[in-house]
C-alpha cells in the first residue's frame, strides 16, 4: 500500500474585499482612476499580480493624474492590505506544499524499490501500522506488478508500477515547479508592499508638509487682517 500522491493545486491570487469610503466626497471614479494610476497600467508578474508604480514627487503625481491626496492615500492603503493578503495566502500554499513533497518522495522510493524487488524476484518484508504504537510483520510478493496509491477522500487507485512511478515523477516535478512560482510571487509581493509602504510615507510627508504650509498662510493672513 502506497500512500502520497498530491491533490491538485490551486492558488488564490486575491479576495474580493468591500470597504466603506472614509471620504465622503471621494467618488467611485476617482478611486478606479487613481487605482489605475498606481498599478503601472499593465505591470504585472507572471501570475497576473499588479505591480506599484513608484511615486518619486507626490505632487506632480497628484497635479498629473487631477487627483485628490485623500484619494491616494486610500487607495494606497487598500492595495497594501491586498498585497499582505496575497502574500499570507501564497506562504501558507507554499508550507503545505513543501510539507507534502518528502511524502511523495518517500512515495516514489518505495515503488521503485518494489520494481526492483520483481526484477530480483524476490520479497519484500515490511511492517504494516495496525494502530498508534502497533504494527505487524507481512511479507509482500511484488512479481503482481501493481500498487494502489492514496488520492485522498477515501479513495485508492491501482496503477502498474510503471505508471504509478511516472505519476509520481510528474506529481513531483509539479510540487517543484509551483514552489518556484509561489517564491517568485512571494518576492515580488514584498517588493510591491516595500514600494506601496514608501509610497504612503512620502504621501504622508507631503500632507504634513502641505497642511503646515496652508496653517501658516492662514496665520500670515490673520496678521494682515488685524494690521489692517
Amino acid at each position: 500500500l502506497v500512500h502520497g500522491v498530491f491533490p491538485a493545486f490551486r492558488v488564490v491570487a486575491a479576495a474580493k474585499t468591500s470597504r466603506k469610503m472614509s471620504h465622503p466626497n471621494v467618488t467611485e471614479a476617482e478611486m478606479a482612476k487613481c487605482m489605475a494610476a498606481i498599478q503601472q497600467g499593465e505591470g504585472k508578474n507572471g501570475r497576473n499580480i499588479p505591480a506599484m508604480t513608484f511615486i518619486p514627487d507626490v505632487a506632480s503625481f497628484l497635479k498629473q493624474h487631477d487627483m485628490k491626496i485623500e484619494v491616494l492615500f486610500q487607495n494606497l492603503a487598500t492595495m497594501r492590505e491586498k498585497y499582505r493578503f496575497m502574500s499570507k495566502r501564497l506562504q501558507d500554499t507554499r508550507v503545505a506544499i513543501m510539507a507534502k513533497v518528502p511524502e511523495n518522495e518517500r512515495t516514489l522510493k518505495t515503488v521503485q524499490h518494489l520494481m526492483k524487488k520483481a526484477a530480483d524476484d524476490e520479497e519484500v518484508k515490511a511492517s504494516f501500522p495496525l494502530a498508534d504504537s502497533v504494527y505487524v510483520d507481512a511479507t509482500v510478493s511484488p512479481d503482481q506488478g501493481t500498487v494502489y496509491l492514496w488520492l485522498g477522500a477515501n479513495v485508492l487507485l491501482e496503477y502498474p508500477y510503471a505508471e504509478a512511478e511516472q505519476l509520481l515523477k510528474e506529481q513531483n516535478a509539479a510540487a517543484q515547479e509551483k514552489l518556484s512560482e509561489l517564491s517568485s510571487d512571494i518576492m515580488f509581493l514584498r517588493d510591491q508592499i516595500t514600494t506601496t509602504e514608501v509610497n504612503v510615507s512620502r504621501c504622508w510627508n507631503f500632507d504634513v508638509t502641505q497642511r503646515a504650509a496652508k496653517k501658516e498662510e492662514e496665520a500670515a493672513n490673520a496678521e494682515i487682517q488685524k494690521e489692517n
